[in-house]
């Protein structure tokens, strides 16, 4: 028989053949009778895959959105005193919708006239603002932009409704979309280059502000 020695261990007798057994195995989840151990813990390589995944759309999300407001509001300022063509006609119909409050907006009611001119079919455009909204059989005159086909005024019974955004909405998208920049250049560069390099962050991150760019032209035009 053996005694128990320092430390935890079996010390074998001089005359018995059983071999010593560390009994700390058991605090390792190690039981002898049954022939199993887990096996060690290693890291698992698929782990890291969520956080990359967020990371780049992350960068994504960051370059193309504020890209794509400066690109509309560049554009639309652009374009504000560009060339029109007039449109002789008379309103037909009016109507309007109203919008009721959302979790981030405010009420708000969209006016809508149909104009008939000659040799045309008629057409019906709309605004928020009410200054719009005409009586039918009003004439007017309707300017249209030459390069964004948009209507820009609205002349009638001697008074002119501007359609065109104004410059201070453009401004604070300016404004928002250089700090969005910012923002997704100092993200990019502060973030830990271990999953992802910092230049395939920025190479994706150009890719994107292209995208947003090529969508703020479509919104604009």
């Amino acid at each position: 028989m053996g005694i128990a020695g320092p430390g935890g261990f079996r010390v074998r007798h001089p005359h018995d053949s059983t071999d010593r057994t560390d009994v700390t195995d058991r605090d390792r989840g190690h039981n002898p009778g049954d022939g199993r151990c887990p096996l060690p813990a290693h890291p698992r390589p698929w782990s890291a895959v969520p956080m990359i995944v967020l990371r780049l759309i992350g960068t994504v999300l960051w370059f193309a959105i504020p890209a794509g407001m400066l690109t509309f509001a560049v554009h639309d300022l652009t374009v504000r005193d560009a060339p029109t063509y007039d449109i002789e006609g008379t309103v037909v119909a009016h109507r309007q919708e109203y919008h009721p409050p959302g979790k981030d907006t405010a009420a708000s009611t969209t006016y809508f006239i149909t104009v008939r001119s000659a040799g045309a079919a008629d057409w019906e455009f709309g605004d928020l603002q009410q200054a719009l909204d005409t009586e039918p059989g009003t004439p007017v005159v309707v300017q249209v932009s030459k390069v964004t086909d948009r209507v820009l005024f609205v002349r009638k019974s001697g008074t002119v409704v501007d359609l065109r955004a104004t410059v201070g909405a453009d401004v604070l998208l300016i404004v928002l979309g250089g700090l969005g920049l910012l923002v997704a250049l100092g993200r990019e560069a502060l973030l830990e280059d271990l999953e992802f390099p910092h230049v395939a962050g920025f190479l994706l991150g150009a890719l994107a502000a292209g995208g947003g760019v090529y969508l703020g032209l479509q919104l604009g035009s």
